[in-house]
């Protein structure tokens, strides 16, 4: 799959967030909207009880929404959904990342490097790998057959 940064629907939330990220505003959001968590929020009702899924506190807009949705979509989100509640063992966690950083290092070029990472691993976990890709992959950077040995 192609790296996230090339993702025509990444690229298009990116464009937008420069063109009106900054005038977001949670305050201005739920004044404008006094539905604002009815509109944004949704409750799952699954085997094992409701979750309630609350986007209202989030800087996001319909238009973000629709783009987060097909982004979500265009990296394969919704089959590793089915797999999850299809019986597949899942390893269950929590990532979160702020979306600015609070302490701008170069430029925010830390921070970047931080979320780009972040991004990798969750859908590294996600989408996971054969033993067989890892083996490859591993054996490529160098690795000796005791290290293979306890990593696989």
């Amino acid at each position: 799959m192609a790296a996230l940064t090339r993702n025509p629907q990444f690229q298009k939330l990116q464009q937008w967030h420069r063109e009106h990220g900054s005038d977001l505003n949670l305050r201005r959001l739920f004044e404008a909207d006094k539905e604002r968590f009815n509109h944004f929020s949704l409750t799952l009702n699954t085997n094992h009880g409701h979750i309630l899924l609350d986007y209202s506190k989030n800087l996001v807009t319909e238009e973000v929404m629709k783009m987060l949705v097909e982004l979500a979509k265009s990296r394969g989100v919704e089959a590793a959904r089915e797999r999850m509640f299809s019986g597949t063992k899942m390893i269950p966690c929590d990532f979160l990342i702020p979306v600015q950083t609070q302490h701008p290092i170069r430029k925010g070029l830390h921070h970047k490097i931080l979320l780009a990472n972040f991004l990798a691993q969750t859908e590294a976990l996600m989408k996971g790998k054969s033993t067989e890709e890892a083996r490859k992959e591993l054996q490529a950077a160098g690795k000796s057959p005791e290290d293979l040995e306890k990593l696989l």
